[in-house]
């Protein structure tokens, strides 16, 4: 195999990874977007769902697509390495967008 073809290949692979992952979020969140009780812990295991019990891993640009009534709770402790984008996030007066920290000690973002 090529190089520029190994390339490709690996360039589609990690994108049909990312739809598998926004679809089966989307599904579990209840909506066209990332809405409910969304959970990040820098110390979790990856390839968590996102629940308090399984969180997610790393600040993956998931905030473009939280949706009104949506609560971002990021766990104290550990350092977050990374970009943690916010764009285009639009709450409502009786639905706001929430992004909070949780547990003990200062959320730490470095990036």
């Amino acid at each position: 195999m090529t190089q520029s073809k190994r390339s490709l290949w690996i360039a589609l692979t990690l994108i049909a990874a990312v739809a598998v992952f926004l679809a089966v979020r989307t599904k579990t969140a209840g909506g066209a977007g990332l809405g409910g009780e969304i959970w990040i812990d820098a110390s979790a295991q990856p390839g968590g769902d996102g629940t308090k019990d399984h969180p997610l891993a790393a600040l993956p640009d998931l905030t473009k697509g939280l949706t009104p009534g949506a609560v971002l709770h990021i766990r104290a402790g550990k350092p977050f390495v990374g970009d943690l984008v916010l764009m285009d996030l639009m709450g409502t007066a009786e639905k706001p967008i929430v992004i909070r920290g949780a547990g003990d000690g200062q959320v730490v973002l470095k990036g």
